[in-house]
């Protein structure tokens, strides 16, 4: 059985400084480079059929990366996955 510890996400590079998330073939999020400020905004979408358009911020592209795997876990945990 697969656990909500086992969750990893493959991030494919769509652009200069610009990485989607995918859990097998789905696209669940991006992380995107804002130069004028030199931080990484990030979203995650497409879990409840919608995406909700709100972007983040992180200053690192790792940190951000780790925000949108911590996001897809949660949303899975508040699924009832263990």
């Amino acid at each position: 059985m697969v656990t909500i510890a086992d969750i990893n996400l493959t991030w494919v590079k769509k652009r200069a400084d610009a990485y989607c998330a995918k859990l097998g073939e789905h696209e669940l999020g991006i992380v995107l480079k804002r130069h004028a400020r030199g931080d990484w905004a990030w979203t995650i979408w497409h879990f409840n059929g919608s995406g909700s358009g709100d972007f983040h911020h992180a200053r690192t592209l790792d940190a951000a990366q780790a925000e949108v795997l911590a996001g897809v876990k949660d949303w899975f945990r508040q699924a009832g996955f263990s």
